[in-house]
């Protein structure tokens, strides 16, 4: 049986833990802070498109910090 892969809304439901495909940089006004590949997050809220679409997710990595408004692009489920 194949692995059955999760689409980011059933990620979120499940309150599965996912990892960054790539490094993502979060920029703020003064600073920028890098969360490394392979860095796993859990899915606190996600933001829908005009479409109804998931476009970006707000995440609580595995140390308790948290992130908002992250591409889903970054992640693989």
């Amino acid at each position: 049986m194949a692995d059955k892969r999760l689409t980011i809304e059933e990620a979120w439901e499940a309150g599965a833990s996912i990892p960054f495909t790539r490094d993502y940089e979060k920029h703020t006004l003064f600073s920028k802070k890098t969360y490394k590949q392979g860095k796993k997050a859990i899915i606190t809220r996600p933001h829908r498109g005009l479409l109804d679409q998931i476009t970006h997710v707000d995440v609580r990595l595995n140390d308790g910090e948290r992130v908002r408004e992250v591409p889903v692009d970054f992640f693989s489920v």
